[in-house]
Parts: C-alpha cells; structure tokens; sequence
C-alpha cells in the first residue's frame, strides 16, 4: 500500500510539474499571440490613418480643383465682360462706370487666386502639422472661407458690371431685353 501511494504521489507530483511547465509554455505562447495581435491591430491603425489621410488628400484636391475652375470661369467671364465694354465704347457708349466695376471685379478675382495659394500652402502644412486634425480645422474655418468669400465678391462685381452694361447700352435705360418677335 504503501509503494502505491508513492507511486500515485510520484504520477501527481510529475503531473503538477508537466501541468506547470504546459502552463509556462501556453502563457509563453498566450504572450507571443498577444505581441503578435499588437503588432497586427498597430499595423491596422496604421494603415487606416494611412487610409484617412489619403481620403483627407484627395478631399482637399477636389476642394482646391472646384476653387481653380471657379476663378478660371470669373477670369473668363471677365475677359469676355471686357471685350463687351470695349465694342460698347466703340459705338459711342460711356463705360467709364463699367470700367471701374470691371476693375472691382477683377481685385476680386486677382484676391481669390491669392487666397486659394494661401490654402494650398494651408493644407500642405496641415499635412506635415503635428496635430494635423486641429490643423485641417483652421485651415477649413479661415482659408476656405477666405476663399469662398473673395470669389462670391468677384461673382458679385461681375454681376453687377453685367447690370451697368444692360442700363447703359440699352435703348429705353432699363436692363430688360425685347424680343422683336
């Protein structure tokens, strides 16, 4: 009886040490799955704030791209406005009040192109900003409000210069236009 109960106190003792020793390797194997989950949920955030700040770039591209073809369209407009007042003067019409909204419209214009230089500079050093969130925050309340605003103006001198060519050129003194029909 007694031999038994060595053996069966040997069997438990090698049992409790191999149970340790498959505790030690499964906590040995528990951490490296962790390290390893880490390792791969740190790669994932990365790569998402990789995602964002690609969405965040081509966000801000379009924005700028919009900005570009509204100041090229008020150019044009513009130009062809310019080329209206000059057949005007030639038959004999007074543009001196045109010219001067004309002039108004194209500091709008000219102040636009320079705000949307300034936000493309803005963005770009949001980018590299080290709080690029708090960064892109001014750069939207100041920057591309500033732009927004100077190119409403620019759009609103033009209008206005459209209004003082139709006063003026047209026979009656109204802006209307009559169909002969």
């Amino acid at each position: 009886m007694n031999k038994i109960i060595k053996n069966v106190g040997l069997a438990v003792i090698i049992i409790g040490f191999a149970g340790t020793a498959f505790a030690a390797n499964a906590a040995d194997q528990n951490a490296a799955a962790n390290t390893e989950n880490r390792a791969a949920t740190s790669t994932v955030k990365i790569d998402k704030a990789q995602e964002r700040m690609q969405l965040l770039r081509n966000s801000a591209m379009r924005v700028e791209n919009r900005f570009d073809v509204n100041i090229r369209t008020l150019d044009s407009l513009s130009a062809r406005i310019a080329s209206r007042i000059g057949k005007l003067q030639q038959q004999g019409y007074d543009m001196t009040e045109a010219k001067a909204k004309l002039n108004e419209a194209n500091t709008a214009i000219q102040a636009a192109k320079d705000a949307a230089t300034a936000l493309q500079q803005g963005i770009d050093g949001a980018f590299s900003a080290a709080q690029p969130k708090v960064a892109f925050n001014k750069v939207r309340v100041q920057l591309v409000k500033g732009v927004m605003d100077q190119i409403k103006a620019a759009h609103k001198a033009l209008v206005d210069t459209v209004s003082i060519l139709m006063k003026t050129a047209s026979p009656s003194g109204n802006a209307t236009s009559t169909d002969a029909s």
